[in-house]
């Protein structure tokens, strides 16, 4: 198991101070999400993957962290996984992240789950082509491991799999760590972690690690017991939460604790 960051936690530095950052804290990769204080796009890398090589040494590139909601986009997002996974595979990232979205109260369950199915079946020739796979994260309407698992039901291809973010689907679904691995562990291949604690409705507020009620370190725990060889990425959302601990402070904490869990 090897830690990362997604530079959601960073959005005020290079990609430099980054790299610089995950040597100091102990963290071997970074997720892009955020380049130049703005979310990436199709075309944010495009020409730029010797650059990014040559920042940031020997820390990897976890994945590329795409805004690409399959519930909801578009026929356009065909044409954009591609270009992010040609990116990915230009800077030598083994997994592009996508979304299910938040579908609109007149699209029926089934009607969206049917789609996201039948488009990560697409997604999966694209992913092959470039070398990479294609995750779709437990998030907005797909973040309960129920929705996930109707998802996965006929979806053969090993080129797509589970982004496994350990705050959603206990957040939604009240899912144990066991209960998400038992049924999806062998589609998860990174996991995103963050602390929180139940907030204003249904938000939950980012804490520091071993101030909320997620359960990390059961998660990690399982990770360990499962022999997880993947990243173990830390989902810092400074730039969407600016109120949130600076990552001078959230970057060590959380790696402090996680490296300890780890062993």
């Amino acid at each position: 198991m090897n830690l990362s960051f997604s530079t959601v936690a960073c959005p005020g530095w290079s990609l430099a101070q980054a790299a610089s950052a995950a040597h100091t804290f102990g963290y071997q990769g970074i997720e892009l999400r955020v380049l130049d204080g703005k979310v990436v796009e199709p075309s944010t890398l495009i020409g730029r993957s010797a650059e990014v090589l040559e920042t940031l040494g020997d820390i990897k590139v976890a994945s590329i962290d795409t805004s690409i909601a399959l519930a909801v986009d578009g026929p356009e997002w065909a044409g954009q996984l591609e270009e992010f996974c040609a990116s990915a595979a230009a800077v030598g990232a083994p997994v592009v992240r996508v979304w299910g979205g938040r579908y609109p109260s007149s699209v029926r369950y089934e009607e969206a789950v049917e789609q996201v199915s039948k488009r990560l079946n697409e997604a999966a020739s694209i992913a092959e082509a470039a070398s990479v796979q294609v995750l779709l994260e437990t998030h907005d309407a797909f973040s309960a491991l129920s929705v996930m698992e109707d998802v996965f039901a006929n979806i053969p291809s090993p080129h797509v799999g589970v982004l496994w973010d350990v705050h959603n689907t206990y957040a939604v679904g009240k899912s144990s760590p066991h209960e998400v691995w038992s049924s999806l562990g062998d589609r998860i291949a990174q996991i995103h972690v963050k602390d929180a604690r139940p907030g204003a409705g249904e938000l939950w507020d980012p804490v520091l690690l071993g101030f909320g009620a997620v359960p990390v370190r059961e998660s990690v725990e399982t990770l360990k017991q499962a022999d997880f060889g993947g990243w173990l990425s830390l989902n810092w959302l400074k730039f969407q939460r600016p109120e949130l601990e600076e990552p001078e402070i959230a970057l060590p904490q959380y790696s402090g604790l996680l490296q300890e869990w780890i062993k």
